[in-house]
């Protein structure tokens, strides 16, 4: 009859897999639950002209359930137009109240964007003091326009 035999060193290699083993195959913790989000659109208007390649970002006004700050964000389009991104592209932003601010630092010239310093001198681009607000609300969200000046 033939035995196996552990010798000195592959006892303590089977030792260690037999405690990691177990550790391996057990189920991760579940990650927390993303808020559901909804589809956002809008557009921006500078003294009348579309915004090109414009910043826009939403801030919660309450704390995140999860407690992680997480800032929907968008980029206008040569057309001003902008769809909200918060997890995924396009995915749209979770229901509740939004401070929004904008940086617009780009302008179009000979068919080329050029960056410039804040069209807006920075009116819109602190959270604690932006004057744009919205709510976002279950199901599709077309935001009335923005139509701000650099006045």
């Amino acid at each position: 009859m033939n035995t196996l035999r552990l010798t000195g060193t592959v006892r303590p290699a089977a030792l260690l897999a037999g405690l990691i083993l177990p550790l391996a195959c057990a189920k991760a913790p579940p990650k927390p639950e993303r808020l559901p989000t909804h589809p956002v659109a809008g557009s921006l208007l500078i003294d009348g002209v579309p915004a090109v390649r414009a910043a826009i970002t939403f801030h919660r006004t309450t704390p995140w359930p999860d407690g992680k700050a997480c800032g929907p964000s968008a980029m206008t389009d040569d057309n001003g137009s902008f769809r909200m991104t918060t997890f995924r592209v396009y995915d749209g932003v979770p229901v509740g109240e939004y401070k929004v601010t904008i940086l617009a630092e780009y302008v179009t010239k000979d068919g080329a964007d050029v960056p410039v310093p804040d069209l807006l001198k920075g009116k819109y681009s602190d959270r604690e003091k932006t004057p744009l607000s919205v709510r976002i609300q279950e199901g599709e969200n077309e935001l009335d326009q923005f139509d701000l000046t650099t006045q």
